[in-house]
């Protein structure tokens, strides 16, 4: 496809663009491998079959994309009825819900987990679990089931769960078989942990996704963004006199993330469509002030963008070829 790029623009424009060397990574995908990469650190994401497939030809993971999931709205599942009526063999077989309390994140999400399939199996547990919403004066929803393919249901699975906080903890006190599901405050206070630090990633991912002409010069300003929460956590963490151990598991989780962000970022500056696109952009003129660049630097990325843009890819700074006989 790109070398088929490269010859139209050649041959239509007079443009030589070189497609391996200006590989514009997709931001959304890159955000997905940072954030697996902190969920992964927890031992709590278990990566996708397809995201596995996809990294074969390369041992840390493939810059191509993975389908949407359309997490946004519901889980996969949906509302589709056909899938309220699933085997009683899992609904009532107790060693389903026996969860070893291992008090760490792994615990914590697979109790999650396990919370929200159960609740959404069969007719009977769908309607007691909304009983529990009314009781608890809870909007009456289901939990969101979790899934591999986007870490986005894992942080949507445990936004919902947060909100059916209450409905939860009377469903699981409900029944015996439910005990090895009681969620404790410590661990509430691990699920809210991870939707607050996960908040800003699933903003910037709806931020990317969420048109369908993505402007190029926001990558820099989104990742600029991201840092700054990352490097705000992670100082927010080292103040702390007495670090739980949960917490010194995040911590060491954010250090991961931070090293997968970070080899990504260094990676725009080889196309420099990224830098071009920033530095160009009206309403971006103070951007790389912000950012903290110098006024020399900046003046040198300006003059070189623009002259790039001139030579490149600027049709009235071109000399006109001549006409074929």
């Amino acid at each position: 496809m790109m070398k088929e790029l490269s010859e139209l623009l050649r041959k239509r424009d007079s443009v030589k663009w070189n497609g391996l060397a200006h590989h514009i990574r997709c931001l959304a995908h890159v955000i997905n491998l940072a954030v697996k990469a902190f969920l992964s650190n927890l031992k709590v994401a278990k990566l996708s079959e397809e995201h596995e497939w996809l990294s074969r030809d390369d041992p840390e993971e493939s810059d191509v994309d993975e389908e949407s999931d359309g997490s946004d709205e519901e889980d996969i599942y949906g509302d589709d009825p056909n899938h309220q009526e699933e085997s009683d063999e899992y609904t009532n077989d107790v060693s389903s819900f026996d969860i070893e309390d291992t008090h760490d994140f792994k615990t914590v999400l697979l109790k999650i987990q396990t919370i929200s399939k159960a609740a959404t199996v069969t007719q009977k547990r769908i309607l007691s679990f909304q009983s529990f919403c009314q009781a608890a004066n809870l909007k009456p929803l289901r939990p969101i089931r979790d899934h591999a393919i986007r870490w986005s249901a894992t942080f949507n699975m445990l936004k919902r769960a947060l909100y059916l906080r209450r409905a939860i903890d009377m469903w699981t006190q409900s029944q015996p078989i439910f005990e090895k599901l009681q969620m404790s405050s410590h661990e509430w206070d691990m699920v809210e942990f991870l939707v607050q630090f996960l908040y800003p990633f699933m903003v910037a991912n709806t931020k990317v996704q969420a048109t369908a002409k993505p402007s190029l010069s926001d990558t820099w300003v989104i990742y600029e963004d991201l840092f700054d929460m990352l490097d705000d956590a992670k100082a927010a963490l080292n103040g702390l006199r007495v670090l739980p151990e949960w917490l010194k598991e995040a911590q060491t989780a954010i250090e991961k993330m931070w090293t997968k962000l970070r080899k990504y970022y260094d990676k725009t500056d080889k196309p420099f469509a990224y830098v071009d696109a920033t530095l160009l952009h009206p309403g971006l003129k103070k951007f790389m002030k912000k950012a903290g660049y110098s006024v020399d630097t900046i003046e040198t990325y300006v003059k070189k963008a623009e002259m790039r843009f001139q030579n490149k890819y600027d049709a009235t700074q071109r000399v006109p070829r001549r006409p074929t006989l």
